[in-house]
């Protein structure tokens, strides 16, 4: 009586002959200098201000003269000094803001990558449009910060006040006008005109 033995049938490997291990590591040397400019990157515009931030708190808040060092006194203060319920209150709202809008974004977004992966006329369309709510912010705060810092535009009090009351309406233009006005002041301008 003759026996069979079943073996599981060898892989295959597609797209070309196996790698070699000095071929893998090449490829991952090549991977890591790529990704050193983005980490570069990276650090410069995320960890340093965290950094510098940390830094600041450690110090004094003069702002027309030399700051001194105190160490975590600021961090007392607002934990459990006079500023404290002002503290927690901000803070339990951003985290209840953070929340609920992680939530919504979850939700959201994943409706939507699943309406995407599905083949149907005008999937291009949609897929292009969801950069839209990216893209829009960017340029918005950026045409904010230019207005802002612009010194040839002149600054008149109703140009803040204007965008915002047409946006509002007519009826709300009352309301608008008689608030007041929150700008950084300009180098050069008087208490009246910054």
């Amino acid at each position: 009586m003759a026996t069979e033995t079943v073996g599981r049938p060898a892989r295959v490997r597609r797209g070309g002959p196996a790698r070699t291990s000095e071929g893998r590591r090449a490829e991952a040397r090549l991977a890591f200098r790529l990704l050193i400019p983005a980490g570069i990157v990276l650090l410069v515009i995320i960890a340093y201000p965290v950094v510098r931030a940390i830094w600041l708190s450690l110090y004094s808040d003069n702002r027309f003269g030399t700051s001194q060092f105190i160490g975590l006194k600021n961090y007392i203060r607002a934990f459990t000094g006079t500023g404290s319920q002002a503290f927690w209150q901000a803070f339990s709202f951003t985290t209840l803001l953070t929340l609920v809008t992680m939530v919504f974004e979850l939700v959201i977004g994943f409706g939507m990558a699943l309406i995407m992966n599905r083949a149907f006329r005008g999937r291009g369309l949609v897929r292009a449009s969801v950069l839209v709510p990216w893209a829009i912010p960017t340029a918005v705060s950026a045409q904010l910060w230019l207005w802002n810092f612009n010194p040839t535009l002149p600054h008149e009090p109703h140009l803040d006040r204007e965008p915002l009351a047409l946006l509002l309406g007519d009826r709300h233009r009352r309301r608008v006008e008689d608030g007041p006005v929150h700008r950084t002041a300009r180098p050069g301008g008087t208490a009246d005109h910054p």
